[in-house]
């Protein structure tokens, strides 16, 4: 009954990435974006013949892949959805197959579902979205293979060390201390092992380290300088990230609700922690739960020593939490014997439940500015170069102001986006280094304003500008700093679409550098604006 359930929570989770339009998942469009330029490469009517090329290799791309093989038959929208519920249905199913394995109880998976709704969901992180899935389902194949090594055992754990590495970076760092510990672990056994024995045990290490090695390589030489100029910085403290682990776990919403949401699924984890420890205190210490438990904290360890952003990657210590918290939930439960009273499975599956309330305010949302999306992205004619910004005032944040959203244009449209995650080297696709327009991205990144009109719709056929909703009455202002080299063409929403009145350079073009003297910038002509509509003194 344990397995059903929790099967069935799972689909109740990914029913509304389904059905409604679009789920809230801020990168999620960047990577369809990705999905389309695969599915369409060659296309000359759909990308611009010799700009991107296919960039096999890196880790990072399983998301890609599965969703480019569904795309076949699908929408790349419904492709891309379809991989991410499935991969929130598998992740508490992957809870139950370890639950199995180290004998706790099926109903610590209802524990482990909402967490496929939390950080790595919101922020469309799709390759973490994929890791716990991925990580949980196999530990017990790295655990076999530390207990008793066969040539076919360390091939099954080297398969899935590459899976992890397809997965995501972190995905393989967290499977490669997992290998470790359970190599130390044996540590006795190990030194007395004949040379083919260590070599099995340690199969998943050197698989992980030669993918390492191998992606470092790489990585070195097709590193974008817009990615280069990412600065690296650890970020919150130790106290700070753990102040914001109710955020990290079940994702970042209002405070009262997201503190509220964690208090009950802190109690739900608490309750079953307890039961499980009292059901064991009369018991021997199990050597296999001891190593779990220690793997699962040192998970949690890099959640707290892991930087903010590193070598052009940025988020990544939030990524470890939810993989730590998944793993320790699972191997703290109780034992699979003991008997559960019904308030336990009851309070597991609350939990579930409220992690869905919580977002589904943020899915309502999402479904109509997706729809108001789609009206201005039919305005667009197909292959041309597109300039996403967003104009809505705000404070200086850790991340850049990128309307993520906006990136659907390339996936529907093709053409080219002023930001992508084509620039990035671990992207299945690639802009050629020849076609790179790195200087209106570097200086654009941090500060929309910085979009200079009579400069950039020589090379931008359309602005795709985005306000917050409480900020589109602003939206006349910015069609009349936007003008005259720039029309309005759409507005849906909060979107406003302009397209250029100037003539514009081929997509293919190379990059070039502003003029000397630069033209205004939108943040200029924006203060001459207002300086022109404050009353002068008498």
């Amino acid at each position: 009954m344990a397995a059903g359930v929790a099967w069935g929570m799972g689909a109740l989770l990914a029913l509304p990435i389904v059905v409604l339009r679009y789920p809230p998942m801020g990168d999620l469009p960047m990577h369809e974006a990705l999905v389309s330029l695969m599915r369409h490469m060659g296309d000359a009517a759909w990308e611009p013949a010799g700009v991107y090329r296919l960039n096999l290799g890196p880790p990072n791309q399983l998301f890609h892949w599965l969703a480019w093989a569904l795309s076949f038959a699908l929408p790349t929208d419904l492709a891309c959805k379809i991989v991410v519920a499935a991969a929130v249905v598998a992740t508490p199913a992957a809870a139950l197959r370890l639950a199995r394995y180290v004998g706790t109880t099926p109903w610590a998976a209802l524990l482990v579902a909402p967490l496929a709704l939390g950080f790595a969901f919101r922020w469309g992180l799709v390759g973490n979205v994929l890791a716990p899935a991925v990580l949980l389902s196999s530990l017990p194949t790295l655990d076999a293979l530390a207990t008793a090594p066969t040539a076919r055992r360390a091939a099954e754990a080297a398969g899935v060390t590459v899976l992890a590495y397809v997965a995501h970076e972190s995905a393989l760092m967290a499977l490669a201390i997992a290998a470790g510990v359970l190599a130390v672990w044996r540590g006795s056994t190990l030194a007395r092992d004949k040379g083919t024995l260590v070599m099995l045990r340690l199969a998943p290490l050197a698989t992980a380290a030669a993918l390492a090695v191998f992606f470092w390589a790489l990585d070195r030489r097709i590193k974008t300088p817009a990615i280069l100029a990412v600065a690296d910085t650890f970020g919150a403290g130790p106290i700070q990230r753990l102040a914001d682990a109710p955020r990290v776990l079940l994702g970042p919403t209002e405070p009262v609700a997201s503190y509220g949401a964690f208090a009950m699924y802190a109690l739900a984890v608490a309750a079953f922690t307890v039961v499980g420890w009292r059901a064991r205190a009369a018991e021997p210490a199990d050597p296999m739960r001891r190593r779990f438990v220690v793997i699962g904290a040192l998970w949690a360890a890099l959640y707290l020593a892991m930087p903010l952003a590193f070598s052009g990657a940025t988020l990544l210590y939030q990524r470890f939490l939810p993989m730590a918290f998944a793993l320790l939930v699972v191997v703290l439960a109780p034992p699979a014997s003991a008997t559960m009273r019904p308030l336990l499975p009851l309070l597991a599956a609350a939990t579930s439940i409220a992690s869905l309330f919580l977002v589904l305010p943020r899915f309502g949302s999402a479904d109509r500015d997706f729809r108001d999306l789609d009206a201005v992205l039919a305005q667009i004619a197909p292959c041309s170069a597109i300039a996403q910004l967003d104009l809505t005032p705000r404070a200086p944040g850790p991340v850049a102001p990128v309307p993520g959203a906006a990136a659907r244009a390339l996936a529907v449209r093709g053409g080219r986006l002023l930001f992508s995650f084509t620039d990035a080297s671990i992207s299945p696709v690639v802009v050629r280094r020849a076609h790179q327009w790195n200087e209106p991205v570097l200086r654009i990144v941090r500060d929309p304003t910085e979009f200079r009109p009579a400069h950039d719709f020589r090379r931008f056929r359309y602005a795709l500008v985005r306000l917050a909703p409480e900020y589109v009455a602003l939206s006349p202002v910015i069609a009349a700093i936007m003008a005259p080299e720039g029309k309005l063409a759409a507005q849906s929403g909060e979107w406003l679409l302009f397209e250029s009145t100037l003539p514009v350079d081929p997509i293919e073009s190379p990059d070039e550098p502003l003029p000397v003297p630069p033209q205004e910038s939108l943040r200029e002509r924006l203060s001459a604006l207002q300086a022109h509509a404050s009353p002068q003194p008498q």
